[in-house]
């Protein structure tokens, strides 16, 4: 690891040990507070966690020591589990997905990027042969299943093989016959086509013939017209030769200085060019040199270096973690056979000594942890009675009246409390421990270690891994033998307290009992869903059923939009405001991404079961789920209604099918269920054209599919809605978030021309493309990209040079597009204040202003 990454490592380590002080010290303040303090109290370190989450993922990106890599990514998913539980209150409080700390940012001299969190590349690179063979897997059972049905080869022939000889034939065509099948070799079978493939072949070969023959009739009639124009220049060239020979043409004669004004004319006029243009380019050069204006053809130099560089990071990574394994593997070997029985010796004597303890304090011995709790391994943790609880416990129960006197005296204080407590404290979190050990294990192993110049394995870490795994094998082993020599030792006790009266019972005898039977149970039916080749086998056919496909690839980094710059004054000056195109690209990533990456961050993170991105036609829907997939290397199922029409029909099928996605995304996370249509099933009318897919089957399946997903399982419901305000009421209910899309802003906008049009190299540099821009609000960036490729087609770029591109020719193309009505944009408003988000945020507000007019 080089020096950079070195300091960046240690860096993050100071930064998270500021954090967890931070934190601890909002944790122990249990004040309530007014919803501003705690907002202002909440800001700040949630900002913070999105800095160290951006330093933590360059971090474990670039890393090449395995070992590190594992310790820092720990502490990345604790980090995406904290900052979302931040986000969880902010949202709690705030009524909105949005936040913009600009004065914060100030503060701290921040800019917007130091806290935007980038896209992971190794939630895809750790798992590259992996996404690579399910991709061709998935293409493979494509193909076998549009690849065209060839007839039997005995078929085949037998239809291809000449009638027998008549008998009535002459005897030498018989011989003729049977000696040309002598001669004629085997026939291979020849693969047939269907009479739709044949319509299509004869119409691309009439295609092809039809263009051969235009070009052939285009290059005839333009070699006919040169010609033509070949010959008529020649006559009029002999005919003015010969009218001046003969002295039909005088030849008008000018004098010297008539001709040297002429030439100092056209020299004038040239250099003046010259110059302007010399003049020009170096302007262009000086400014490109500056940023002030794009170039259409940028130097990748950098971008191809870094793009190297990334690889060849990544196969350091595969070659340490190889060489990791190759040592654990061998370490592992020496341990397991030296050190084998002296644990196992080890083990038996702190149980052993574990029975004395409680024989001689109590007189009987504890039940044995069971081992599906852990086993002895509960004694050694401290998580069991000690003898001295015990006693303190049954003396307790001797005395139930005053022990529930008590407990009904503490109830009452607490209820009385939680009326009395109002306003906002800090919730716990078990994610701060887990930070906690990671620090502890960092400062143990790694803060001493100085390795900028070679870096090498932890042997020490290595062999505590192999320890640990020993002792859990071996326990396992030792707690069987260990249980039988309890049981003996409790008849031996139950013998020798035979006579006792009252009769002596060996506490927790019955418990074992029941605990025994507790274990014979009935397998589930659903158990035998879980095993893989199952799972393979669901896999495929879902994949034959159109439901698993490939997906393009796309990236979040490609998403075009700005930052809102002036919704933290709007904010403060109780002005209308709204999120823009830029935001969304960050929420993506918040809420979808980061979770959805690793099963540690899934299962600690607050849990975001399902998610509708909704927004107008052409507004990048899908392009941000299949963004989100590839940012993941996620497993898509696509339940939009169009696909399943005509499959999975009736009750059983439909559960059936929702019973093998379920089995299929958990053994292939992270998986997302797709619905691209995602509010037709909720629609109080269907469209005509939809009712043919039956889309208000999904409408039962996906409530009860949804409510099946739990924390770890990486599984994400994701619809896309562009005409949500038509869904009834159980829609809004249904999605756990809503992603509204906005209608395009003039930054965005403005952004978007500079990319799309400065790619063509004569375009203006200095086009105008603010009044553009201005003019252009409104409409989607997918429909403004259709109309600049509209304009800017091959004749009016061969042009561009003579006539420069104007902005009335891209308005005029612009004009063809319908703009989105101020109907549908009040629809659009109204459905956002009445997803759950949005009523809580109206309720907000009136509570502000009733608090203000009091």
């Amino acid at each position: 690891m080089g020096s950079l990454y070195d300091d960046l490592w240690h860096s993050a380590q100071e930064r998270t040990d500021y954090l967890l002080g931070l934190d601890g010290d909002i944790q122990a303040d249990q004040t309530p507070r007014s919803r501003n303090d705690a907002v202002k109290m909440i800001l700040p370190i949630y900002i913070k966690y999105k800095n160290l989450l951006k330093k933590l993922a360059q971090l474990y990106d670039r890393m090449i020591h395995s070992q590190k890599r594992q310790l820092i990514k720990r502490l990345f998913n604790c980090s995406v589990g904290r900052m979302l539980e931040y986000r969880r209150e902010l949202v709690k409080l705030t009524c909105s997905d949005y936040h913009w700390p600009d004065d914060l940012l100030i503060e701290l001299k921040w800019t917007p990027d130091d806290v935007q969190i980038p896209s992971i590349a190794s939630y895809t690179s750790d798992r590259k042969k992996e996404l690579e063979e399910r991709e061709k897997n998935i293409e493979d059972l494509l193909d076998k299943l549009n690849a065209p049905e060839l007839e039997d080869e005995d078929d085949h022939l037998e239809r291809e093989r000449p009638s027998a000889p008549s008998l009535t034939r002459a005897p030498s065509m018989v011989r003729r016959r049977k000696s040309l099948k002598v001669i004629i070799t085997p026939q291979l079978p020849v693969p047939t086509e269907s009479e739709e493939e044949r319509i299509i072949r004869e119409r691309e070969e009439a295609r092809r013939k039809a263009f051969a023959d235009a070009i052939s009739l285009i290059q005839r009639h333009e070699r006919a017209r040169i010609g033509r124009v070949i010959g008529t220049n020649a006559s009029r060239e002999q005919e003015f030769f010969w009218r001046l020979k003969f002295g039909e043409i005088e030849v008008k004669k000018y004098r010297k200085e008539v001709k040297e004004k002429a030439a100092r004319i056209i020299q004038k006029t040239w250099r003046g060019y010259r110059d302007r243009k010399f003049l020009e380019e170096r302007r262009e050069k000086r400014e490109m040199a500056m940023g002030m204006i794009i170039p259409s053809r940028r130097d990748k130099t950098v971008i191809e270096t870094d793009l190297g560089n990334r690889l060849r990071i990544a196969e350091l990574q595969q070659e340490f973690g190889a060489a990791v394994d190759d040592r654990i593997a061998e370490e592992r070997s020496k341990i397991f056979e030296s050190k084998r029985f002296s644990v196992m010796d080890d083990i038996s004597e702190e149980i052993r000594a574990w029975f004395q303890e409680w024989l001689q304090a109590v007189g009987h011995f504890d039940v044995y942890p069971p081992e599906q709790n852990g086993g002895s391994a509960m004694i050694v943790l401290g998580q069991t009675l000690t003898p001295e609880e015990f006693l303190v416990k049954k003396s307790e129960e001797m005395n139930k009246e005053e022990l529930k006197k008590g407990k009904d005296e503490k109830k009452s204080p607490k209820g009385k409390n939680k009326k009395e407590v109002e306003g906002w404290t800090p919730p716990e979190s078990k994610i701060l421990q887990m930070m906690m050990e990671v620090k502890n294990e960092f400062v143990s192993n790694w803060s001493l270690r100085d390795e900028k110049l070679r870096e090498t394995a932890n042997i020490e870490m290595i062999k505590e891994e192999i320890f640990y795994e020993l002792q859990l094998e071996t326990r396992k082993a030792v707690d069987e033998l260990m249980r039988l020599e309890l049981d003996r030792m409790n008849d031996a006790l139950i013998k020798d307290h035979k006579n006792d009266d009252p009769k002596f019972i060996f506490p927790g005898m019955k418990k074992g009992k029941k605990k025994k039977k507790e274990k014979k149970g009935r397998k589930k039916p659903g158990d035998d869903l879980g095993k893989k080749e199952e799972a393979d086998q669901m896999f495929r056919e879902l994949v034959s059923s159109g439901i698993i496909k490939n997906y393009p690839k796309a990236r979040l980094s490609d998403w075009s939009g700005d930052l809102s710059y002036q919704n933290f004054e709007a904010q403060r000056d109780f002005k209308e405001y709204n999120h823009k195109l830029g935001e969304i690209k960050n929420i993506i990533i918040e809420t979808c991404i980061l979770p959805l990456g690793s099963k540690e961050a899934h299962t600690i993170a607050p849990l975001l079961r399902s998610l509708c991105i909704m927004g107008l036609p052409r507004t990048g829907k899908k392009f941000l789920a299949h963004a989100i997939a590839n940012e993941i290397g996620a497993l898509l199922f696509d339940l939009t209604p169009r696909v399943l029409s005509g499959r999975y029909e009736g009750r059983e099928n439909e559960k059936r099918l929702m019973r093998m996605i379920n089995t299929v995304a958990k053994n292939y996370p992270p998986s997302i269920v797709l619905i691209d249509g995602g509010d037709i099933p909720w629609m109080k009318k269907i469209p005509p054209e939809e009712k043919e897919n039956q889309p208000k089957r999904l409408a039962k399946l996906l409530p009860k599919f949804i409510k099946t997903i739990k924390p770890g399982d990486q599984i994400l419901v994701l619809g896309l809605a562009s005409e949500p305000w038509k869904a009834n009421k159980k829609f809004s209910k249904m999605y756990d978030n809503f992603i509204a899309i906005p209608v395009s802003d003039y930054n965005s906008v403005y952004l978007f021309y500079q990319d799309v049009l400065m790619r063509y190299h004569n375009v203006n540099r200095h086009f105008d493309v603010s009044a553009v821009a201005r003019a252009s609000v409104g409409y989607s960036l997918d429909v403004i990209r259709e109309a600049v490729e509209n304009v800017m087609n091959l004749r009016r770029r061969m042009r561009l040079r003579f006539e420069p591109l104007r902005p009335e020719e891209i308005l005029k193309e612009l004009e063809r597009y319908p703009r989105i009505s101020e109907k549908i944009l009040n629809d659009y408003a109204k459905f956002q204040m009445k997803t759950p988000l949005g009523r809580k945020l109206a309720k907000m507000r009136k509570e502000q202003e009733n608090n203000e007019g009091n």
